[in-house]
């Protein structure tokens, strides 16, 4: 199985119920995963999420991982197979390739945590030879990012400015109607690198990171959708 060793970032934990149907009387409560329930922990040869689980492991269903935008299911298990403890899931994430995800821990009634975050690519040293080595070793460095959203403008009208470190992307918005709340403007694949002077090779990464953090900061009452020349935001 092929190794990647970029970290993930960007984690963002959301609680939806999926299900529609009323809560019968006496039920059992579901506890709302918070952020700082899931850590990235990463050394030189390794690299886990460590899940702490607000609700009893057993009583949980399926441990769902997509990739997106395409939603391809990358895996799906039982719970009880990541278990480690009652309350506890350590998940090597080593196999994840760069690129957005969501992961999704279903419990009763339709209640799921559903964790977003990215995977990054590596930054690569050349080659280098080590003593006492005959062959030259690549050594893989993280490429630990320090990127933010400046904002311009309202809710009805304006811009927001992805910026990481001499990258500066900048993309209008505008209000939605009925039940978007608003929508950002993005270049399509065909027009990425020509727009942004960055490799479309970055273009799912921003664009998770750009995002979750209008989510997180300016909408948290929506969920988003990230299209082909457009991100938008729905009212849940």
């Amino acid at each position: 199985m092929e190794e990647y060793y970029g970290i993930i970032d960007n984690i963002y934990v959301e609680n939806p119920r999926v299900l529609t149907e009323e809560i019968k009387e006496g039920s059992p409560e579901f506890i709302e995963m918070k952020n700082d329930y899931v850590r990235f922990i990463h050394y030189p040869d390794c690299q886990q999420l460590v899940f702490r689980l607000p609700n009893n492991g057993w009583d949980y269903g399926i441990f769902k991982l997509q990739i997106h935008p395409q939603k391809s299911i990358v895996e799906e298990v039982p719970v009880m197979g990541k278990l480690n403890g009652n309350y506890q899931i350590v998940y090597d994430t080593l196999f994840i390739a760069p690129g957005m995800y969501t992961l999704e821990i279903n419990w009763k009634m339709g209640f799921q945590h559903k964790i977003s975050f990215i995977k990054n690519e590596v930054a690569q040293i050349p080659l280098t030879k080590e003593p006492g080595k005959k062959e030259p070793v690549m050594k893989a460095k993280v490429d630990w990012f320090n990127r933010r959203i400046e904002y311009d403008g309202n809710l009805r009208a304006g811009t927001i400015t992805f910026a990481e470190k001499d990258i500066r992307i900048k993309f209008s918005h505008e209000i939605g109607g009925g039940n978007c709340m608003f929508f950002v403007f993005i270049p399509t694949e065909q027009q990425w690198e020509k727009q942004t002077d960055t490799p479309l090779s970055d273009r799912n990464s921003i664009l998770q990171f750009v995002a979750t953090t209008l989510q997180r900061e300016q909408a948290s009452s929506t969920r988003f959708e990230i299209e082909d020349s457009q991100i938008s935001f729905y009212f849940r």
